[in-house]
């Protein structure tokens, strides 16, 4: 604190013993300045105390949050860092009063709060519950490429050099109608000046350096793109996220492909195999071209994976986009890219191998990931190529995809990348991605982003795969398999066989391999979004997703309608043709959606509107709509006959302890359907400004440093420590 009456011992991190440990949970007072106070008796009057260094243990899902008391005067940030590893693992550097970060996993944990300029008072919570809710509680993933940042220009700036000449940056471009790439040189003093980072490393700095450079790294890039933010020229900036393929690799296997049947394709198969004027864009590590399961089903690609260091190919963009693999180490390789396409498109009837989704259909080969994963970025790239947009190559395809296969993801939420989405279903083209393997319902990315269709894995009996993502952001399941059971009795575990490559120190030759995973539950979907516009080229995302919410082109799993596991269920190819048919001559089908999924209260907010609209066409009606708590009341505001309109969702925090609250709107369809709306209310301020909150009170004995008396009845959320 500072506070001159107060005893004074470090924990800025000069030296490991000076890290101070705290329990969980716990809330404490703290205070940082990122300068000299200059005031006449502060602690801090004639030095700076930019850095307070917490030790702590941690479950996962646990947070630790920050309130920036005098957040008008100051500006602190906040770091969780793995207290082994001292690697960086999430991060919050919003400017305002709140920070706060998950823990991803159980385990030791550094907590660095750091004044990043001016000075403040703070409060520090550790445990089950943050001082915000919602996504920003989680706060932002520290998996990216340090020493880079994706920004964008703003138009028609003209006040004299951008920051970006004034650090000397290079960058990708120059324009300012779409992002870039830029690369920080932090050895470089003029960067280093116009940024404001600091050359010189003392205290925990020092101590991180020689503990873990790359964590010095991840904390310099999150400063530097957090000045680039407040500068006038830069419209938005932001890390360059690394993504990875989602798969669980196996070895080889002998070929039975029991996940076709399981989505009744070969019936679908009795209308339509696809056309060879579907393109699907396969975003992935590239392809082993000479297989010939593929030879004649791929269309020209290209290489977008632009760091020479990890491309494996010794070079950066080129229109080859062979997967030279994954690994330095001979038959290591995943060729992760291969197999996804095999499953798209592997040929049918040329007596090799299997046979793909949708083998009629054509493969646009796009490689983004490279030896140790990829960068989201690179991935930008390649889908803006995909859907024929300016892009780093220079140049787009002949012909633009119809679909965009995303096998690949991470943590990290980029506005710029929610941004293309957007723009590439406005060109309806359709963008499918794997909802990731960490059997959590914490939203990944690009599968979680607005307008891409998020798919989950099931195994051989159609149940959720027990890796498979689930939560509010999945929409709809397909096989993944599970090769850890043989439910089928042909001797090898139940995963998903496609295409694959043997290296042996002689050669690459062709390969059938078995894996598992959500990167193996996308490409089913997009081989069959490929069936149905082979049937009905106009299908738009629009429409698909009016498909998938009524329940036509699925088969329901789990909870009736919509439910976190499944999504809307598990894809059926057959069902799926047959309404892409009916769609072509006429057939319509309806479904009910609705403007949020997610409701947040904050304190004072009492009511918020909820809108219920009908897309695609024909009839649908909401049959019933209902709240699952107490507190929470949902009543129409403006509908019509059918339903449809506009729904008032009100709280009554009378007679409620303050803490956080959670309920469901329900709303059920004519068809029996029923949409979950999630409603998440704050009651009271958990920390007003000035109260310490919930205390111990202890009696030690001074000889013996024991403690001989505790008063723990009015102890609730953990014990109060002073940051001195």
């Amino acid at each position: 604190m500072n506070d001159p009456f107060a005893d004074y011992l470090d924990n800025d991190g000069h030296t490991m013993s000076n890290f101070q440990p705290i329990l969980n949970p716990v809330l404490l007072n703290g205070f940082a300045t990122a300068r000299q106070t200059g005031r006449s008796g502060d602690t801090f009057a004639f030095e700076s105390d930019v850095y307070d260094i917490y030790s702590v243990t941690l479950n996962q899902g646990d947070f630790v949050s920050l309130q920036v008391v005098d957040y008008g005067e100051g500006d602190l940030d906040l770091a969780l860092l793995d207290g082994n590893s001292y690697q960086v693992v999430g991060s919050s550097e919003n400017t305002g009063e709140f920070e706060s970060i998950a823990a991803p996993a159980a385990g030791p944990y550094l907590v660095m709060v750091t004044a990043y300029s001016g000075q403040s008072r703070y409060l520090l919570k550790v445990g089950k519950t943050s001082f915000v809710t919602g996504p920003a509680a989680t706060g932002q993933s520290a998996d990216f490429e340090p020493d880079q940042a994706i920004f964008k220009r703003r138009g028609n700036f003209v006040r004299g050099l951008s920051v970006l000449e004034q650090a000397q940056m290079k960058a990708t471009h120059a324009g300012d109608t779409r992002a870039a790439l830029a690369f920080l040189n932090s050895t470089n003093p003029q960067t280093q000046a116009v940024l404001q980072l600091n050359s010189n490393q003392t205290g925990f700095d020092q101590l991180l350096a020689q503990k873990n450079s790359e964590a010095v790294a991840t904390l310099r890039t999150l400063k530097a793109i957090k000045r680039l933010r407040q500068q006038p020229d830069i419209e938005y900036a932001e890390p360059n996220y690394r993504v990875r393929s989602m798969l669980t690799p196996t070895d080889p296997a002998y070929i039975y492909q029991w996940h076709y049947g399981a989505i009744n394709l070969p019936q679908a198969w009795n209308i339509t195999t696809g056309s060879p004027n579907v393109i699907v864009a396969v975003v992935d590590s590239g392809v082993f071209l000479n297989h010939p399961d593929l030879r004649g089903q791929l269309v020209p690609g290209y290489d977008f994976v632009s760091a020479l260091g990890s491309s494996n190919d010794g070079d950066g963009l080129d229109p080859d986009p062979t997967d030279p693999g994954d690994s330095i180490y001979v038959g290591s390789s995943s060729w992760h890219g291969t197999h996804v396409t095999g499953t798209v498109v592997a040929a049918m009837n040329n007596n090799e191998g299997g046979v793909g989704v949708a083998p009629g259909a054509r493969v646009m080969p796009l490689r983004a990931i490279g030896r140790g994963g990829g960068l989201s970025y690179d991935v930008m790239q390649a889908v803006r190529f995909a859907a024929g947009m300016e892009n780093d190559s220079g140049t787009v395809p002949a012909q633009r995809a119809d679909i965009i296969n995303l096998s690949l993801g991470g943590g990290g939420y980029s506005q710029v990348a929610q941004d293309l989405y957007r723009a590439v279903r406005a060109r309806d083209i359709i963008v499918v991605a794997a909802s990731g393997n960490e059997n959590t319902d914490e939203a990944m990315y690009p599968a979680s982003y607005s307008g891409v269709v998020s798919v989950a894995a099931s195994d051989f009996r159609g149940d959720r795969a027990p890796y498979s993502n689930w939560g509010p952001f999945v929409d709809v399941t397909a096989p993944g398999g599970n090769m850890s059971a043989d439910r089928n009795n042909d001797g090898y575990g139940d995963g998903i066989l496609s295409t694959g490559v043997l290296e042996t120190a002689s050669g690459r030759e062709k390969s059938y391999v078995f894996y598992q995973g959500t990167s193996m539950a996308a490409p089913h979907v997009a081989g069959i979004v490929a069936l149905m516009k082979s049937i009905h080229p106009g299908l738009t995302p629009d429409e698909f997703d009016s498909l998938l919410a009524s329940g036509t082109i699925t088969e329901d799993k789990g909870a009736a309608g919509r439910d976190d596991r499944y999504g809307y269920g598990l894809i059926d190819a057959y069902r799926a043709v047959e309404a892409a048919r009916a769609l072509a001559s006429g057939g319509t089908t309806a479904a009910l959606v609705t403007s949020a999924s997610v409701l947040v209260f904050e304190d004072n907010v009492a009511e918020q509107t909820l809108n219920v609209t009908s897309i695609g066409s024909g009839t649908v009606s909401v049959a019933g709509v209902q709240a699952s708590e107490s507190w929470l009341r949902v009543t129409p505001r403006q509908v019509d006959n059918r339903g449809v309109g506009s729904y008032t969702v009100a709280v009554n925090r009378s007679g409620l302890q303050d803490g956080l609250y959670r309920g469901f709107v329900d709303i059920t369809t004519g068809t029996g359907s029923v949409i979950k709306v999630l409603v998440n209310m704050r009651v009271g301020e958990f920390v007003p400004v000035g109260n310490a909150g919930y205390l111990y009170i202890l009696l030690i004995d001074a000889n013996l440093g024991a403690v001989v008396m505790a008063n723990e009845g009015a102890a609730v959320e953990g014990a109060l420590y002073l940051s001195l």
